[in-house]
């Protein structure tokens, strides 16, 4: 009796053994829903160039007979202004500078020719007037008194009769020059890759008008070639409507002398001043950037 009693306590504990076991077992299972993914990326190609090669001008020139290459700018030739870049009556550059774009960016972009922000352009110019240079005279004498120039003040004024005097320094007019519109002595030229050069531009300002139209200001799709350039070129010619040009070139070499008394009439009068720092320049300068920018 007692050994079947105990068989029996034994089975009944085997079954709640085996039932605690289910039951723990059954609280490690778990529901499990799942998925993966995966991107990669590069970034956008650009390859675009923005070039400029070549010069505008040079630390010398060739006299006409030393042309071979049709340029009369040449650094190899006699340095006639120290460091600085010069040009003159007769001189000119036809290689020139060169602006251009290439490429084929993988962004929308747009293209743009301006004035550098901290730069500014300058032209040779001599203003409408008559000019001349005021030269100290010789062999001045009461007979002839009146074909000279006395200076008062800043004003020179023809000497009267009878007002000869020993003393007194007097001038001659030499290399008068009346210039009847504003002279603009540099002719540029602007030549695009395709299509018709634009010629005989006057002004700094016409000059970058013109880059500009070449180039434009437009805005290009991703993955469109960009192929685009242009060439600038001057010249400063002599033996045109020489009575003019000429006269006016000689005003411009005088105004670089800083010992030469350039003068300008007054108007309405046969009296004469000191030219006036508006009425010309010297002094010539040129400068553009050509940009390609990405479209944000």
């Amino acid at each position: 009796m007692k050994k079947n009693k105990a068989m029996r306590l034994a089975s009944c504990l085997l079954v709640l053994t085996l039932l605690t076991a289910c039951m723990i077992s059954g609280t490690f299972a778990k529901y499990v829903s799942g998925d993966t993914t995966s991107d990669t990326a590069k970034v956008a190609k650009w390859g675009v160039t923005a070039q400029a090669s070549g010069s505008l001008f040079g630390k010398a020139y060739n006299s006409n007979t030393a042309v071979t290459d049709g340029d009369e700018i040449a650094a190899t030739s006699t340095n006639v202004s120290g460091t600085d870049n010069v040009v003159a009556p007769g001189t000119k550059n036809t290689k020139g500078l060169i602006l251009s774009i290439s490429g084929t960016p993988e962004v929308a972009n747009t293209v743009a020719a301006a004035v550098p922000k901290d730069k500014t352009n300058s032209d040779i110019f001599l203003k409408e007037g008559t000019y001349g240079v005021m030269a100290e005279a010789n062999g001045v004498t009461a007979a002839n008194v009146t074909d000279y120039y006395v200076e008062s003040s800043g004003t020179y004024t023809k000497a009267t009769n009878g007002s000869f005097n020993a003393d007194t320094t007097y001038y001659k007019l030499v290399d008068e020059a009346a210039v009847v519109n504003d002279y603009y002595p540099i002719n540029w030229k602007v030549t695009p890759k395709t299509g018709n050069a634009v010629e005989n531009i006057k002004k700094g300002t016409e000059l970058l008008t013109s880059i500009k139209t070449v180039f434009g200001s437009t805005s290009n799709n991703a993955g469109v070639a960009l192929d685009n350039s242009c060439t600038i070129t001057w010249e400063w010619p002599i033996g045109t409507d020489a009575a003019n040009n000429d006269a006016a070139d000689t005003i411009l070499g005088h105004l670089m002398n800083t010992n030469s008394k350039v003068v300008k009439q007054d108007a309405g009068a046969v009296t004469y001043q000191a030219v006036a720092d508006a009425d010309y320049s010297t002094k010539l300068a040129f400068n553009v950037e050509l940009s390609v920018t990405q479209i944000d």
